[in-house]
């Protein structure tokens, strides 16, 4: 578009017209009582619509990926098939009988050392069969040491006849006795001796005739084949440990490492000691009975749930945590700007997921239910299934934090282990209520007192359905809990997933920003069109610059740098920006400095600005990626942060990484981004086409985004910003890395869609600038020093052309850039000598003397060969904030129109006959 394009005002009619199709139900009392509901019942209809266009999505998705879909599906039936197979096929059961145990008699003396109980090992045999053993002992009350030597005397005789001996020995302390009985642990565990010399030791830490008091402790060796589990419950699942044999239950091992023997020896000849005339009775012991005891294949299997369904959902869990890692690097920001909920984002991917769990647990589960007895079907049903969607969830939940797909899987590799190692190492029993709900918490753990639940009621033969399953809830875990364990585990992860995506896609979020949201901003003034003056900070930070250069290092706004356009400032604008500061917590950088700019219906603004200027951070506050420290942006006479479920809908977005699935075809990117933009569905078609012939891309509709060409890549985004007749459409270099043929393509497609919409637009390419920019803002250091058109810009700021010129590396280059320096200053009044960057010298050339440049470049021309000149080339200087002129190819070469006979038409702006001569030294540096 040329510089002296003018914008036709609208008149009032017209704006009336426009804001009331834009911000309908707002032109009385009674209608702005009924838009909260209209726009409710609108937002409900909106997130059932991109629920459905992303479960569709995700279908297709699933189908081209058919190697991993059947590796999720057959590696789980394959590990689950056989098993289940042979389980439903011998599902027989047997009940054991209630057992009832014999009684033993404990005497405390040498009849104990020698007695065997079934399959009870005698306590002579932990022993090795020694004839000879001791017994160490000490107290710890001096004045009581006379009355132990007493009592110990007393359990030695207990222990004495032909065939064994005790003896008993004192020690001074309980340090002393300890260093004794390590010292005399047997070294060679391979005897599976547990002694050596002494069978244990004797602690007396009170001893009082007068008031019967005893206190002490024995310490006893461990043998190598003995556990104790002191502070553990039973839980097997087949049955009682002993058989009816066996009348001494074998672990603890309180009889055979004479424990129980030593303490009735102990407390007998304490009672003597007390009472001579005590009688000398022995102890008799009977276990617990055992009652009727179910036992089946199918029991059994279920009791193996916790592992088993672990590693098939392991797969499941891992696919799920590496496509929601993928799409939030770059599609996910993209499809949110675009109005989807992250609601719904997650929920897709959930669902989906689930289902293909689902699959597999109908081929593995439906079966089983066929021979359970006792327990509902529809209880472990639900249970497994409870299981399947909490661990897709967790699947989800770890890839909120994260947009990499690598450290996504590992992390879930790392998370998903350590969640059944947890629920495997420190799994509580079912009596322990307390830490049954804490334990809980984690997945894996509800899962497995769920199962374990189950498997209990089937082994002991009681009914467990839906209805029962919270009995005996204040006894032990009950089922019940435990499904309600799992219930809390998804809304928990659910939530946190939500929040941890929030925070990660926050920008801005931290604790820094929350103390200072109560700070105020400074008072800006004097805003005129896209360029704020600031009050007190603006005066003191101002610089002297010139009225003719533009500074892109000075921190300050330039006097007289912004067009004033009566019609543009009464026309509409759809983007509007009032005093925006965006603070970066981390840092406390101001990436933005009290911006405000205006965007107007039918035009194309260009923002331009340095590296670091903010133009980027500016791009994503308009499209609500991220969230300004301070100052308003509109969209459509909608507050963005207030409003970002409304204005999002307005809004097209080109960013400058391709927000693609590279599964999905060119249509079914552009129907999916339709979708979700909430467009009329009957007019896909027409539009998809258009957009698709204006960019020469119709030949490539069904084509895979992954087969396209970069420069096609761009076209296609481009062409998602606008479908779906966005208002404001925003492009972020739109045209990086096309060929000249594509950029033309896009360009002229940009011209032609500005007519109702709003469009900014960032670029490199000054020449796209000064086509397509109606109106140009220009950045530095997060505020706005200059806006305008093209042709103010340049008339304001413009200072000449800089001639660059590349040396061969062979050749002295402070003798050739002398020489050219006297060339261009003979030839060019005025030229200066400007930077020289290794082989390469810039001359700055005025304006003024543009028509001397021909005779320069003859000059240049006839020494190039013998001056190892190797190529030179000039653009337009306007400015060090930016290059907001003309490049040679645009401003200054002849620019030809070929027509329909092929006859060529050419216009220029300059007279020079001999132009083309020199066209080749021409090229933008």
């Amino acid at each position: 578009m040329t510089s002296d394009t003018t914008l036709t005002p609208l008149n009032a009619i017209h704006l009336l017209d426009v804001h009331t199709e834009a911000t309908p139900f707002r032109e009385s009392a009674n209608n702005r009582e009924q838009e909260p509901l209209i726009r409710d019942h609108r937002s409900n209809m909106d997130k059932l619509r991109q629920f459905s266009l992303l479960l569709w999505k995700d279908w297709v998705l699933l189908r081209r990926n058919k190697k991993w879909t059947l590796f999720e599906l057959i590696i789980p039936c394959l590990l689950l098939g056989p098993l289940v197979y042979l389980v439903v096929k011998n599902a027989d059961a047997s009940s054991s009988p209630e057992i009832n145990y014999e009684p033993f008699q404990l005497s405390g003396s040498i009849e104990d050392v020698f007695v065997r109980y079934g399959f009870t090992k005698p306590i002579i045999q932990r022993w090795c069969q020694r004839s000879n053993v001791m017994l160490g002992y000490t107290s710890k009350d001096p004045a009581a040491a006379t009355i132990v030597d007493g009592i110990m005397k007393k359990v030695n005789d207990r222990y004495q006849d032909g065939r064994l001996k005790m003896s008993v020995k004192s020690e001074r302390n309980e340090d002393e006795l300890l260093t004794v009985l390590r010292n005399d642990m047997p070294f060679d565990n391979d005897t599976l001796c547990a002694i050596n010399s002494y069978v244990g030791g004797i602690v007396f830490e009170t001893v009082n005739l007068a008031q019967k008091q005893l206190k002490y402790r024995i310490m006893l060796g461990k043998g190598v084949e003995e556990v104790w589990q002191l502070t553990e419950t039973s839980t097997s699942p087949y049955g009682p440990i002993a058989g009816k044999g066996s009348r001494i239950p074998k672990i603890p091992p309180y009889w055979t490492s004479a424990y129980l023997s030593l303490q009735h020896a102990i407390e007998t000849s304490f009672s003597f000691s007390v009472n001579p005339e005590f009688e000398d009775t022995p102890i008799t012991f009977r276990s617990l009975p055992e009652p009727k005891y179910r036992t089946s294949s199918v029991s059994a299997f279920i009791s193996f749930f916790p592992f088993i369904w672990a590693f098939v959902t392991f797969i499941n869990v891992i696919h799920i945590a590496r496509e929601i890692a993928a799409e939030n690097y770059a599609v996910k920001p993209y499809l949110t700007a675009m109005g989807l909920s992250t609601f719904m984002f997650y929920a897709a991917h959930v669902v989906m997921a689930f289902l293909k769990f689902f699959i597999v647990f109908f081929f593995a589960i439906i079966p089983l239910t066929t021979v359970m007895e006792f327990v509902s079907p529809t209880a472990l049903v639900i249970t497994v299934l409870l299981y399947g969607l909490g661990a897709v969830i967790f699947g989800a939940f770890i890839a909120s934090f994260f947009s990499n797909t690598n450290s996504a899987i590992k992390a879930i590799l790392i998370a998903w282990g350590g969640a059944i190692a947890i629920s495997y190492k420190f799994q509580p029993s079912l009596d322990q209520i307390s830490s049954c709900f804490l334990y809980g918490l984690n997945i894996n753990g509800a899962f497995a007192l769920a199962v374990d639940a189950i498997s209990d009621y089937m082994k002991r033969e009681r009914v467990l359905n839906m209805f029962n399953m919270f009995n005996d809830s204040s006894l032990h875990f009950s089922l019940g809990w435990a499904l309600v364990m799992m219930i809390v585990d998804i809304f928990w992860m659910s939530a946190a997933a939500l929040i941890v995506d929030h925070i990660r896609t926050s920008a801005d979020f931290s604790l820094r920003t929350l103390l200072s949201r109560g700070d105020k901003l400074e008072e800006y003034e004097n805003q005129t069109d896209g360029v704020t003056a600031y009050n007190t900070r603006i005066n003191e930070q101002m610089t002297t610059v010139g009225t003719s250069t533009l500074n892109p290092d000075a921190d300050a706004l330039l006097e007289g740098s912004t067009e004033v356009d009566g019609a543009r400032d009464s026309a509409r604008a759809d983007i509007s920006v009032s005093r925006l500061v965006k603070i970066w917590p981390t840092t406390g950088e101001r990436a933005v400095d009290g911006l405000s700019l205006r965007a107007v219906q039918g035009q194309v603004s260009i923002l331009l600005g340095h590296n670091g200027a903010g133009k980027s951070t500016t791009f994503s506050s308009i499209a609500g990626i991220i969230k300004p420290t301070y100052g308003t942006i509109a969209i459509c006479g909608y507050d963005v942060e207030k409003e970002s479920g409304m204005t999002r809908k307005f809004i097209g977005m080109c960013p400058q990484t391709n927000p693609l699935y590279d599964k999905l075809t060119v249509a079914e990117h552009l129907y999916l981004v339709h979708g979700l933009k909430g467009a009329i569905k009957a007019e896909f078609n027409d539009e998809m086409k258009r957009l698709l012939d204006d960019v020469k891309l119709d030949f490539k509709e069904n084509e895979l985004a992954m087969n396209l060409s970069g420069g096609m890549k761009r076209k296609l985004c481009v062409c998602m910003a606008l479908i779906g007749d966005s208002k404001v459409v925003l492009l972020d270099e739109p045209t990086a890395g096309m060929d000249p043929g594509a950029r033309q393509d896009v360009q002229k497609l940009v011209e032609r869609e500005k007519m109702n919409r709003t469009i900014l637009l960032t670029t490199h390419y000054m020449d796209e600038a000064e086509r397509l920019g109606d109106w140009v803002f220009i950045m530095s250091h997060g505020r706005l020093v200059a806006s305008g058109t093209n042709q103010y810009l340049k008339q304001k700021f413009g200072t000449g052309y800089l001639l660059t010129v590349v040396l061969d590396h062979t050749g002295d280059k402070r003798k050739m850039a002398e020489l050219l320096t006297s060339v261009c200053e003979h030839f060019v009044k005025g030229a200066e000598r400007g930077e020289m960057h290794g082989q390469q010298i810039e001359m700055i050339l005025p304006e003024a003397q543009k028509p001397s440049f021909v005779s320069l470049f003859r000059a240049l021309e006839a020494i190039q060969d013998r001056n190892q000149i190797e190529r030179a080339g000039r653009t337009g200087r306007n400015g060090r904030t930016g290059r907001t002129g003309p490049s040679a190819d645009e401003a200054d070469e002849p620019r030809t129109k070929r027509t329909d006979g092929g006859r060529t038409d050419e216009r220029t702006d300059r007279t020079d006959e001999n132009w083309s001569e020199w066209k080749p030294y021409f090229r933008v540096f």
